[in-house]
């Protein structure tokens, strides 16, 4: 196994602003608009009595879904099953066991609902996708072709799918319908290192971003480690997928994340180890969260380290066309302990590890102040 696998900048004087607004940094001539986001909770899931059910009490939420009727569909850390959860938050039952046959899991890294209402997972560890009915019951699975660690799963119109995950240098790649093969490759991953550290290299390797598909069928990138720049790519003439533009988001950090030793580090957003070297630790400064298409708006979440090294999580909102139309801070935290999961029809899903494990909803709406 490959040992990598194991596991500000002064302001400018106002004269070059111009300059500086060349070399991959945010905008900050016009400041976007802060924008009132409301968040009311609709429902919260999970205990802290040990005595409570099995299905009340969570490790950690990794991974949703959400059904057109509000069916919840959930992925616990280090269980090999998949609990579902009504509208209401009541819980109907479970499916899907630790092994390698037909219906079972290892690793589940991704969890889609297709255009076809099956219930698609992502098993990282055995290298392949199991479909599901929304009852749970199993139909069929398929090998995954070359990309094994897969972080994410998305799918086109014409019914081909998006992986993320790193392979061949790349972080997005398009199958067919069928995942028989790999159609197209793209996001070169020496484009998104901010160094040539070997520790940024590792960090890419568990958090090589996310995308988003648009209503013309492009696709929307943004790094796990943002340095306020989302990439948006699509279709040219000759059929291969190219980048169309740079869409500029919000950050005042352009060294997203920093290394320090382990004992040594103030905060510790990740542990890395390298055999013969000792324990170090990463320290997010600009951390994407996830990026979502819901109610004809692009919206995207990231921390944001700040000067008192508090981390806040900010919301920022584009239109269809790639304009930044503000931002906001939707809460803040001395460390990373909540994970944005989904936001699908005005609905903010999102796992909260504060006090204890849980999985919220909260109905979002926005407002410019």
């Amino acid at each position: 196994m490959n040992k990598y696998n194991i596991i500000f900048r002064k302001v400018y004087p106002i004269l070059i602003l111009i300059l500086f607004f060349t070399v991959r940094c945010t905008p900050k001539s016009e400041s976007p608009k802060e924008l009132k986001i409301h968040h009311n909770e609709t429902l919260s899931l999970g205990s802290d009595n040990p005595e409570a059910s099995d299905h009340e009490l969570f490790r950690s939420v990794t991974h949703i879904e959400v059904n057109q009727q509000g069916r919840i569909y959930v992925v616990n850390a280090g269980e090999a099953s998949i609990r579902v959860y009504d509208e209401q938050g009541e819980f109907q039952h479970r499916f899907g066991n630790q092994g390698s046959g037909p219906g079972e899991f290892q690793t589940i890294s991704a969890v889609l609902i297709d255009s076809k209402d099956r219930l698609l997972i992502v098993d990282s560890g055995l290298a392949r996708v199991s479909a599901f009915s929304l009852d749970g019951d199993f139909i069929k699975s398929w090998e995954l072709p070359s990309v094994t660690r897969v972080h994410q799963i998305k799918q086109l119109l014409n019914g081909k799918f998006v992986l993320v995950g790193p392979y061949n240098d790349k972080l997005v790649h398009i199958t067919d319908s069928d995942f028989s093969k790999i159609e197209a490759s793209f996001v070169q991953i020496e484009q998104f290192l901010t160094t040539n550290a070997r520790e940024e290299r590792v960090l890419i390797q568990f958090f090589p971003g996310k995308v988003e598909v648009l209503p013309d069928e492009t696709l929307v990138y943004v790094p796990a480690l943002y340095r306020g720049e989302l990439f948006n790519y699509g279709i040219n003439s000759d059929g291969e997928w190219n980048l169309l533009r740079t869409i500029k988001g919000k950050t005042q950090h352009d060294q997203p994340a920093s290394f320090s030793d382990f004992d040594q580090a103030k905060r510790i957003d990740m542990p890395m180890i390298f055999p013969g070297e000792g324990r170090y630790a990463a320290q997010f400064h600009s951390f994407s969260q996830g990026l979502y298409y819901d109610e004809g708006n692009l919206v995207h979440y990231s921390y944001q380290e700040t000067n008192e090294e508090e981390l806040e999580l900010q919301s920022e909102y584009f239109s269809i066309d790639g304009n930044l139309i503000g931002s906001s801070i939707f809460d803040k935290m001395d460390r990373i302990t909540v994970t944005i999961l989904e936001q699908y029809q005005g609905n903010l899903y999102l796992s909260d590890n504060r006090e204890f494990p849980k999985l919220r909803r909260l109905v979002v709406t926005q407002s410019e102040k």
